[in-house]
């Protein structure tokens, strides 16, 4: 692995070099994986308000990361919606909603400075970046605008600009994740734009151990990526759990009994 690469992933968000595991605290029930945070992590906060919960959040973009250590970096004016719902805050390890901290998440949240694909080595790759200008830097992509032609369609104003990221799969970051292979991840989330299936594929063989599967179901995916990846869930043991507002959850069947038990719920903030 070339370490150059693996230290630009890691660089200040908590994640590690590739001899150590992800370090879970002792209490945790609860796994979630987060993959697209944007500047204000909605999932990772709505999951971590269970104090049960471990959560690895996943991002590519630097300005984002540095509004989940500042709440005041995306809006120096007020304008960024930060108090409308709990958000992650990382200066002081938090959940903040309405400027006051609901939730600590110290030794509960780790971040990932990267993108996600279909991988299988660690890689740099070109990200198509949105305006922040105009408040589109979340949806950003992995693919190229003309690859989004809804999203763009009169827009073409919102595009900014083409970015370096590093680049790997769920399954590497798994792979470190200090956690019993036979015991379940509770949720896996995605919101990347137009690659989630390709997301979603890279979980590789931790994806039959996942319970549910949250991923954005809209413009950017065409008739014949939709299907193929339903047909892949299915394939894989999930069933559709509820599909609706251009996302799409999916529930392992594995786990109909440990749901009932503990009474799980797919809970997204959306997407």
């Amino acid at each position: 692995m070339d370490q150059h690469k693996f230290l630009l992933m890691s660089k200040l968000y908590g994640f590690l070099n590739p001899e150590q595991k992800l370090s879970v605290p002792s209490s945790t029930s609860d796994i979630y994986i987060d993959v697209g945070l944007s500047g204000d992590a909605p999932n990772s906060a709505l999951w971590l308000l269970n104090k049960s919960a471990f959560c690895i959040g996943i991002e590519p973009v630097k300005e984002h990361w540095n509004a989940l250590f500042s709440m005041d970096y995306l809006s120096p004016n007020g304008g960024f919606p930060f108090q409308e719902w709990p958000v992650v805050q990382l200066f002081n390890h938090s959940i903040m909603y309405k400027g006051e901290k609901v939730a600590d998440i110290s030794h509960r949240f780790v971040g990932v400075h990267c993108a996600i694909a279909d991988q299988d080595n660690l890689s740099l790759r070109t990200f198509y970046l949105n305006s922040f200008l105009h408040g589109e830097s979340g949806s950003s992509s992995l693919l190229h605008p003309k690859e989004r032609p809804l999203q763009f369609s009169n827009r073409e104003y919102i595009y900014d600009k083409e970015i370096l990221v590093p680049t790997c799969s769920l399954d590497f970051i798994i792979n470190h994740l200090d956690w019993p292979i036979s015991d379940p991840i509770t949720h896996l989330k995605t919101d990347v734009e137009g690659s989630d299936f390709d997301a979603v594929k890279s979980s590789g063989a931790h994806l039959e151990r996942i319970i549910y599967v949250s991923a954005e179901w809209n413009h950017n995916s065409n008739e014949s990526v939709k299907r193929s990846f339903y047909d892949f869930m299915c394939s894989k043991g999930f069933s559709v759990h509820k599909c609706e507002g251009g996302n799409i959850d999916f529930v392992n069947n594995r786990y109909t009994e440990k749901i009932k038990a503990r009474g799980l719920v797919c809970r997204t903030h959306g997407m």
